[in-house]
């Protein structure tokens, strides 16, 4: 199972279906819980070389975060065998997803319990959240052009598209932004060329 998750997410649940290896017909594994004999869960981050145990915890509330004791417990329960047989809830602890390192993903497997199948999780941490379909703010600024940030070029390519230019004839050309009245771009003109530009102005 793989799942995407903005780095510093907090309060996450998550669904894991588990199978049960002694069924022939893809059967999934039932009525497990936290203490359940041999189950067992391990995690492990990218730049980490040790492979870390985890704590079984109970849920008390399906659907309702409940905060594992520490960074190194998870929660864990079954949903409803009868409508959904093998449908677990997990709830992770906030700092597997720190916003504070730079790691770029988590790992962690359930297994260990008469006849269930191994179930890894892959979680890859990005830095936006593509729920929102928002990018991160300064996104824009990452990108260059010729020295300049993709957002400032923008500012500059609107205001010679489409704002308001004064000073034709001049010598010396204005283009305004969008809002109509900012100059973004002065261009000194020799003739019809331009020998000389300044961007942001005032």
């Amino acid at each position: 199972m793989k799942v995407i998750l903005e780095r510093g997410a907090t309060s996450v649940i998550l669904h894991v279906e588990i199978m049960d290896t002694s069924s022939t017909t893809g059967g999934r594994k039932t009525a497990m819980t936290y203490a359940t004999s041999g189950l067992a869960c391990s995690k492990i981050r990218p730049g980490e070389a040790v492979v870390t145990g985890v704590t079984f915890e109970d849920i008390t509330t399906l659907g309702t975060y409940q905060a594992p004791t520490s960074n190194a417990h998870i929660r864990f329960k079954k949903i409803d065998d009868t409508n959904w047989p093998g449908l677990y809830e997990i709830h992770l602890h906030n700092d597997w997803l720190d916003v504070t390192n730079s790691r770029r993903g988590v790992s962690f497997v359930l297994f260990g319990a008469a006849n269930m199948m191994q179930t890894p999780v892959e979680i890859e941490l990005t830095g936006a959240n593509l729920n929102t379909n928002q990018l991160p703010a300064d996104s824009l600024d990452l990108i260059t052009i010729d020295g300049k940030t993709f957002r400032a070029a923008l500012r500059y390519i609107a205001a010679t598209t489409g704002g308001v230019s004064s000073g034709a004839g001049t010598g010396t050309e204005e283009f305004k932004g969008l809002d109509g009245s900012t100059v973004r771009v002065s261009a000194t003109m020799t003739g019809k060329n331009r020998t000389a530009v300044a961007y942001d102005p005032a």
